[in-house]
């Protein structure tokens, strides 16, 4: 783990100590969950700012991380996956085809200020969260930090982890039906 990743990891676990028996707070927050950090009402504001500080780069993907983590109950918090990772797993193999459309299309778009990919990405979070799993609230936050990287490293896990996972599932098939 690089010393973002850790910065990363320890806020979200003191985020998630703090918001844990806070039930206000995680609802004032999932309220705006898929809403951009410039446009969210004052109390998720309000609720956001009372967690323990961060760098000012790191409050954009921070906030968009916490209001998608409290879609979960804080019981089920520790056991979150990476997102694509989650999505791999949980979806049938119609629903997955589905997914991979849509993951196509958000691969290219910018975080924007309109909150167009965010929209899009709750969206696919929120399918995910139907099948019953958990997202890594850390995994997240970076991912979103270094969405607009230049070698869109991010980018390429989600895809290489959604495809070949899929692939590596469907082979798997292939093979149990040729004994």
């Amino acid at each position: 783990m690089n010393e973002k990743e850790q910065i990363i990891a320890d806020w979200i676990a003191a985020a998630q100590k703090t918001l844990a028996n806070d039930k206000g707070a995680r609802t004032a927050l999932r309220r705006v969950a898929g809403t951009k950090f410039a446009v969210a009402n004052g109390g998720a504001l309000a609720e956001f700012y009372k967690l323990p500080s961060l760098p000012a780069y790191l409050e954009e993907p921070a906030f968009e991380t916490i209001c998608i983590m409290c879609l979960w109950e804080a019981r089920e918090w520790e056991k979150g996956v990476p997102f694509i990772q989650a999505a791999s797993k949980a979806l049938t193999a119609e629903t997955k085809e589905n997914f991979g459309k849509k993951l196509k299309a958000i691969l290219d778009l910018p975080i924007d200020e309109d909150g167009y990919f965010l929209t899009k990405l709750y969206r696919m979070i929120k399918l995910v969260k139907s099948k019953g799993v958990i997202i890594d609230a850390a995994q997240l936050m970076y991912d979103l930090l270094y969405w607009e990287h230049e070698k869109r490293f991010v980018q390429r896990r989600w895809v290489k982890e959604f495809y070949q996972n899929n692939h590596d599932i469907e082979s798997e098939g292939e093979t149990h039906n040729a004994d």
